[in-house]
């Protein structure tokens, strides 16, 4: 059933909002357009006149104000390059940890054969879609972050902290070199 809806729902939000021609429309159709509108944008359900019915007092606005915890004022409040980077950071620390324990485990004789063929596997299934793909991906992350660091650095953002400052001239010189070396 729902997934009748949902085609509806988007087929619905299409109608209301593309405006492809411009001629006069005839005032039986703005109403029914303007109708669709409104329950497109769920107006027709208004929570806020809802709840009333059990709470009087309620303002649906103050009530989502004060459910957040954290009031975010400028958009660079929220920038950070090491956060940015955490996520690969710590998948690249695992990783590697992971590889370099299997390699321990091959100075042990008896385990040797088995972890070789537990590294040859584990190449074969995660280079071409698992590491590539990393890189990949990291590397436009990376770039996009840096991107943001310097508009912050250029405009003298009071919400740059010093260690973002010198880890995006760092992670500038390595993204810019990485396809001059490779190219």
């Amino acid at each position: 059933m729902i997934k009748r809806l949902w085609p509806l729902f988007f087929s619905l939000q299409l109608i209301a909002y593309i405006n492809i021609f411009s001629f006069d429309t005839p005032a039986f159709t703005l109403i029914v357009l303007g109708e669709l509108k409104s329950l497109v944008k769920f107006e027709s359900l208004n929570p806020e006149g809802i709840v009333r019915v059990w709470n009087p007092d309620f303002v649906l606005l103050s009530w989502l104000i004060a459910k957040k915890k954290v009031l975010v004022t400028h958009k660079n409040q929220m920038q950070s390059m090491l956060g940015d980077m955490e996520v690969y950071i710590l998948i690249g620390f695992f990783a590697l940890l992971l590889v370099s324990m299997l390699f321990l485990l091959m100075l042990i004789p008896c385990c040797r054969n088995k972890v070789k063929e537990l590294l040859l596997s584990i190449r074969k299934k995660t280079f071409w879609n698992g590491i590539i793909q990393y890189f990949n991906v990291a590397y436009i992350e990376i770039t996009i972050s840096c991107l943001t660091q310097l508009v912050m650095l250029v405009n003298g953002s009071e919400y740059q902290a010093e260690a973002d400052k010198y880890a995006c001239l760092a992670m500038t010189a390595v993204v810019i070199l990485i396809p001059v070396t490779f190219a």
